[in-house]
Order: structure tokens, then C-alpha cells, then sequence
């Protein structure tokens, strides 16, 4: 969240793919909220294509929402 305030949107990246990561290999699901933060991150580079990709994730993984 501090990267985030920062915004040092590769610190975000690089430490949300971290977290991705070890969540997989621990075999535990992807938090919505580094979804969230991944999908802002994006939007802030211009990466529009990459934000429509996260956007999508959140999607499926989290239709209540």
C-alpha cells in the first residue's frame, strides 16, 4: 500500500506478483484487493490492455462483486 501512496507503480507490480507467487505455490487463492491494486497500478502506466486482463480475473473470480 505504501508503493501505492508512492505511486511507484513497478514497486506495486513487482510486489503483487511477489505475493502472487507464494500464494500459488502455498496453494491459496489470489487476494481481491492485490487484484484492485494491480488493476490501478495499470491504468496508472497507460497499460490499458494489462488493466482489461486484471479486470477480467476479477471477474471471474470474484462475481459477487
Amino acid at each position: 500500500m505504501v508503493l501505492f501512496e508512492l505511486k511507484d507503480w513497478d514497486g506495486v507490480l513487482k510486489n503483487i506478483s511477489a505475493s502472487e507467487e507464494v500464494a500459488r505455490k502455498k496453494e491459496r487463492p489470489i487476494l481481491r484487493h492485490w487484484l484492485i491494486h494491480k488493476y490501478g497500478a495499470y491504468i496508472e502506466l497507460g497499460d490499458t490492455a494489462a488493466a482489461a486482463k486484471v479486470l477480467a480475473e476479477v471477474k471471474d473470480n470474484y462475481t459477487d462483486d
